[in-house]
């Protein structure tokens, strides 16, 4: 009886190391492992923005940016009655085409407000302050 009890015990003691070994192993093994970089839209356009991720080349800001985000004078050549698109610095202006569409700005949050075509006495302070900054024609 006591030989088969020491015999037990010593089974039970060399699983347990086996055991322990193998997660041993198996935990070494995975923090030695080199971890996969997760990349987003991993596809580049000619500019070197990730297409995938949303970016694209903004001329006039000389970088990738999202449209959505951040304004860029020439996404706005591409949308209905527009006339002509200038950079203002801070904002965007598109003249509308339509008549008496007036001029509509755009922030870089993509914030807008609209400068109708009225007479002098009607425009808005906002419009007052906006017409006198220098912006230049983007070639739409």
């Amino acid at each position: 009886m006591k030989n088969r009890g020491w015999i037990i015990g010593v089974v039970v003691i060399v699983l347990v190391i086996i055991i322990g070994a193998y997660y041993l192993n198996k935990i070494v093994w995975v923090s030695n492992s080199e971890p996969k970089p997760l990349i987003v839209g991993g596809d580049k356009d000619e500019a070197g923005c990730l297409v995938g991720a949303g970016y694209s080349w903004c001329e006039s800001k000389q970088k990738c940016l999202r449209v959505w985000e951040e304004s860029c004078a020439e996404s706005f050549c591409l949308r209905e009655n527009v006339a002509e698109v200038y950079d203002c610095g801070k904002y965007v202006k598109v003249i509308s085409s339509l008549v008496g569409g007036g001029a509509s700005y755009y922030s870089e949050n993509m914030s807008s407000f609209s400068c109708p075509v009225v007479g002098p006495d009607s425009i808005s302070q906002e419009c007052r302050d906006i017409q006198g900054l220098n912006c230049t024609p983007i070639i739409c």
